[in-house]
């Protein structure tokens, strides 16, 4: 008895009574309607099933909380027609900070006419005493006008006894010998008159060293007279003084000289040069030739690093600087490619390989120190062995609100698991990058775009709106980066060409939010799409079920009457 009541309470309670099969009647209109209403269940599902496995990036912007004062900022370009020796990398802001010719954190490396790369290695110039340059500053105008006088009568007197030539003595004098040094410049420039007695010293040693002397012939070629005129605009020469050394058997080629403006020096040029006089191909190098004839055959400079700057708007600028150069504006040329620009991208991997190098050199001195215990030695007083206290002040990661740039999630699925920090920063930043693939902004938006201008005296500039970014991805992570956007145009001004990057770093911060609908939403929909399908296509059927049967009656009552 307690179990047939405990059954009837439940029948009671029962939602779905099931209706005999004898009581129900099916018609082919019914049935059209269920496949169609199974095709429309099985559609919707199908979509929500796609969108329950897609990932949708939501964009949050809110004031950003300033913790940093200053933005990384990491840099690859290439000067394609300037050299390394003159290209200098300033940085300036609008508090009044400014930095000329950044080198700490920057690489240059010299490119040559064919695309060959070399590090750059500026020479040593000639160190003036302190009492030298004290024994300067007490001179009086007078006297320092006396000094340029006297300058300038050695500088007339050392290109009085110099071979001069013009651009009909040009080619003539390359073929005479093996090499030929030739001095490019300008009576009124000061950097040629101070070059031109050391010019006339080395030209006096080169005659008194006969093996010299039968190899090179030294010439001056003065741009400013009108005969050179010519000739000088065929060269293209960005300043003065310039010294090109040239081959007899490739005259359309030269290597510049840039080391000190000394006898000394120039003499161990060319004997380095006659050296290898009749080896061609190892003079014409591809990294120190430039084409004469070529507009666009010159050396170029590629310049990559990383360094900080405030936060505040400022600008960066690429410009021809030289302390012992005389300018030539309308051959600067500014033309360039940005291989990559980027703002505060996280420097964990750099120095995760900082670390890992520190820690084998940690492991090796524990190995060593248990072996001198083994020899009963005293590691303490040895010092053969490593020392690495360094290690305690390496830091773990950069400085400001990068001090957790990349914030691993804890959840991590069977692949994470294998994965080290490192390795999933990298897949982050593929992530990024796919991110903004399609969009006109991004972290790096001049990557790989070049720059170029058919005309003299023209100025590049690139204005970048920077905004802080996070991106929240679905396991968790997130990275703290920059995007920007960046407009460009071009300038004539009349003065020295320069490449000028603008930044403005945005108060907002955009947060770009992975998500993904939840398992419990997807079920609901399911069920919503079930119930709701089965209702309508049940409410249709009733509709066309009663309205046939009330046609029916009617044609009936009709054909009685």
């Amino acid at each position: 008895p307690g179990h047939g009541g405990m059954r009837n309470a439940l029948e009671s309670v029962h939602f779905y009574r099931r209706v005999p099969r004898d009581l129900s009647k099916g018609s082919a209109g019914g049935g059209l309607l269920s496949l169609a209403a199974l095709g429309v269940i099985l559609y919707l599902f199908l979509s929500d099933l796609a969108a329950f496995f897609r990932v949708t990036v939501a964009h949050e912007v809110r004031l950003d909380q300033v913790f940093d004062h200053e933005v990384r900022v990491n840099v690859n370009l290439t000067m394609h027609r300037m050299p390394c020796e003159l290209a200098s990398l300033d940085i300036f802001d609008v508090m009044g900070a400014s930095v000329h010719n950044l080198t700490y954190g920057i690489r240059r490396m010299r490119v040559g006419v064919h695309g060959g790369k070399t590090p750059f290695k500026p020479h040593k110039r000639a160190k003036v005493s302190a009492a030298a340059r004290l024994a300067r500053r007490r001179l009086s105008s007078r006297d320092r006008e006396r000094e340029a006088e006297r300058e300038q009568d050695a500088a007339r007197v050392a290109l009085g006894k110099a071979r001069r030539l013009d651009s009909d003595s040009f080619p003539a004098f390359i073929k005479e010998r093996p090499l030929s040094l030739v001095l490019f410049g300008a009576h009124w420039c000061e950097w040629t008159q101070r070059l031109l007695p050391r010019w006339a010293e080395a030209e006096a040693a080169v005659k008194a060293d006969g093996v010299l002397e039968k190899e090179v012939s030294l010439g001056v070629v003065d741009c400013a007279s009108r005969e050179s005129r010519e000739l000088c605009i065929r060269h293209h020469l960005q300043y003065f003084p310039a010294v090109h050394l040239y081959h007899r058997e490739s005259p359309e080629l030269h290597q510049n000289y840039i080391g000190p403006r000394e006898e000394d020096s120039l003499l161990e040029f060319l004997r380095a040069a006659a050296a290898h006089a009749k080896d061609v191909s190892r003079f014409a190098t591809p990294m120190h030739a430039n084409a004469v004839h070529s507009e666009r055959g010159r050396e170029g400079c590629e310049l990559s690093g990383s360094f900080y700057v405030a936060r505040v708007p400022g600008s960066l600028r690429v410009a021809a600087h030289s302390p012992q150069h005389t300018f030539n504006p309308r051959w600067i040329d500014v033309d360039h490619t940005v291989h990559s620009f980027s703002f505060g991208v996280p420097d964990v991997l750099e120095r995760r390989v900082s670390l890992a190098r520190a820690q084998k050199l940690s492991d090796l001195q524990e190995r060593q120190i248990i072996e001198a215990h083994e020899r009963g030695e005293d590691p303490g007083t040895d010092s053969e062995y490593v020392h690495v206290e360094h290690l305690a002040f390496l830091p773990q990661y950069s400085r400001g609100s990068e001090v957790r740039p990349f914030r691993a999630s804890k959840k991590r699925t069977r692949l994470q698991s294998f994965l080290s920090t490192v390795d999933r920063l990298k897949r982050r930043f593929t992530q990024v990058e796919a991110l903004h693939r399609n969009d006109t902004h991004g972290p790096n938006s001049l990557g790989g775009r070049s720059f170029t201008s058919d005309y003299a005296f023209v100025s590049t500039e690139h204005y970048l709106k920077v905004v802080p970014t996070t991106y929240v991805f679905l396991d968790g992570d997130e990275l703290d980066s920059y995007v920007y956007t960046v407009n460009n145009r071009e300038t004539m001004r009349g003065h020295t060409p320069t490449v000028v990057f603008s930044y403005d770093v945005s108060p907002l911060r955009l947060h770009v939010v992975e998500s993904r609908t939840s398992l419990a939403a997807f079920l609901t929909q399911c069920c919503a799409i079930i119930g709701g399908v089965f209702t309508v296509a049940g409410m249709l059927d009733g509709l066309a079920h009663h309205g046939s049967d009330l046609l029916a009656r009617k044609m009936r009552i009709g054909k009685g009457g």
